[in-house]
């Protein structure tokens, strides 16, 4: 499963991933490996992302 953080954040905030980031507390890097597909985050962090964003875990996951 990818998620999409990256595009769910233009879309829904037009955010950068960097301002992502800031915005949810979390290191960039970690941020980063999410939005580039190394890594997944956790339900807990992505709790926090859709939050932030103002969107489901069924936009960002597909």
């Amino acid at each position: 499963m990818k998620a999409y953080i990256k595009e769910a954040a233009r879309k829904f905030r037009n955010w950068s991933v960097y301002r992502l980031a800031l915005e949810i507390d979390m290191p960039q890097q970690t941020v980063y490996a999410w939005a580039w597909g190394k890594t997944c985050p956790t339900y807990e962090n992505l709790g926090k992302i859709c939050k932030a964003l103002g969107c489901t875990p069924n936009d960002i996951l597909r």
